[in-house]
């Protein structure tokens, strides 16, 4: 009745060492059954001390058999995007990936197994003597090896446009015969 206390059954569910094992494995599976052809990824936006940190990364899916999805920098091969112990996706070091460590150029707020890193939230980047700022340019993408391939393509056009459009070298004051063919 009501005010008063009614008896329930309590059902108790322990989950072993093991089974947390096989179900933080089970959502980066996921993870990466979500990502399908996005096996590539882009940070835009990190400024300052940080800004090394920008460009493609790859998946690295070997990765996956050990509980959880790593990317490295295609310009930097020191550089990885990693889930850290402390459940937040970081951008540091070879070593500091190796040990999950917490520590690096770039981290997200804390979230669950299986969270991509274009999906987290409140990232932060290292600036130095200013400590973690947020900069609300900083964006992780998905992209596909098309989109990489295209943005490339355009990077080289833009390139050779500025290229062609600046003089290389410039000769002036020449005298004599040959000087209307230099």
């Amino acid at each position: 009745g009501a005010g008063q206390w009614e008896p329930q059954d309590l059902n108790l569910h322990i989950r072993s060492a093991d089974e947390i094992v096989i179900h933080t494995a089970g959502a980066w599976r996921k993870a990466y059954s979500d990502l399908r052809n996005l096996s590539l990824l882009e940070i835009v936006g990190a400024s300052g001390a940080a800004a090394d940190i920008n460009g493609i990364y790859e998946l690295r899916p070997s990765y996956l058999e050990m509980g959880s999805l790593i990317f490295q920098s295609r310009a930097h091969e020191g550089i990885w995007l990693y889930p850290g112990k402390d459940k937040r996706w970081w951008v540091s070091n070879t070593q500091s990936k190796e040990n999950r460590d917490s520590g690096g150029w770039a981290c997200s707020g804390t979230c669950e197994a299986g969270t991509l890193p274009t999906a987290a939230e409140d990232w932060l980047l290292w600036q130095g003597s200013e400590g973690w700022i947020s900069e609300p340019r900083f964006h992780v993408w998905a992209k596909t090896p098309q989109d990489v391939d295209a943005i490339a393509a355009h990077k080289w056009a833009e390139a050779v446009s500025k290229l062609m459009s600046t003089p290389l070298l410039r000769i002036e004051g020449v005298e004599g015969m040959m000087a209307p063919a230099i």
